[in-house]
């Protein structure tokens, strides 16, 4: 969804007004899809994760080359799912950290088990609905390349990212195995 996420963010840069995209978007299908239920849900989780973005990063957004707008785009997405956060920062980071760089979906089932101890949420999160998330991760780690295969790669943060306010929140540059 980065080409859509970037053209809700040129659109808003545009008019300042998140109604007037939301129209604009709406009446010129600007996703180009039939289905009205794929527009309502997808600028529903743009605009949702846009939101978390400081004014900085937002601006930015639309005007970085497309692997530093995935950096970006993926600090949104951190703010809006903190346990897909916290498998980065906590499981992910240490695994890295200590030279283990393989990471497997059952990586994601292990440590949703071991959270369950910490948040009663997750106790009652179906196997059903912990496997589609593992799917989720997984998808946005291959797309924005912080996985290659069954490696973890750390990512080099570029320099259109490094003064914003994101990252000086230690879990995020952790989650960017920084």
């Amino acid at each position: 969804m980065l080409k859509r996420t970037i053209r809700v963010v040129e659109l808003f840069t545009q008019t300042g007004d998140w109604g007037e995209v939301r129209r604009v978007v709406f009446d010129q299908n600007i996703f180009q899809t039939e289905n009205l239920n794929t527009i309502k849900a997808d600028y529903s989780e743009i605009k949702r994760r846009l939101l978390t973005l400081s004014p900085e990063a937002l601006q930015k957004l639309s005007q970085v080359p497309s692997e530093t707008a995935k950096i970006i785009n993926l600090i949104a997405i951190f703010n809006v799912y903190p346990l897909f956060r916290e498998f980065m920062s906590e499981f992910v980071y240490n695994r890295f950290q200590m030279g283990n760089r393989e990471l497997v979906p059952t990586h994601f089932l292990h440590f949703i088990e071991e959270m369950k101890f910490r948040h009663e949420e997750l106790q009652h999160k179906g196997e059903i609905t912990i496997k589609k998330g593992s799917g989720f991760i997984f998808q946005i780690l291959r797309e924005t390349g912080l996985l290659n295969g069954e490696l973890i790669v750390s990512p080099f943060l570029p320099w259109e990212v490094s003064d914003l306010p994101e990252l000086k929140d230690s879990t995020i540059r952790k989650a960017l195995l920084q």
